[in-house]
């Protein structure tokens, strides 16, 4: 696997410790500072399009939580990659 690919890799599997539960539900509150800069740090040294990654988040939101679509919550998240 290429270094990009892992690193893509590594910030959905953070997207997804910072908004999902184990559960299967949908997190809105479970991303803390550290996470954030953390996904911060990911984009940054790979270049990668914030929006690109709220996107895909999107896309991962409704594959894996088809129930809980909720436009308040995927606001919460768009609120959260800005500040990224």
């Amino acid at each position: 696997m290429s270094d990009h690919r892992e690193k893509r890799v590594e910030w959905k599997n953070l997207i997804t410790s910072c908004f999902g539960r184990e559960d299967g539900k949908f997190a809105r509150h479970n991303c803390d500072k550290k996470d954030a800069e953390r996904l911060r740090k990911i984009i940054a040294e790979n270049c990668i399009d914030v929006n690109l990654v709220l996107q895909e988040f999107r896309l991962f939101l409704e594959k894996e939580f088809p129930h809980n679509q909720n436009d308040d919550e995927m606001k919460l998240v768009e609120k959260f990659f800005k500040k990224v």
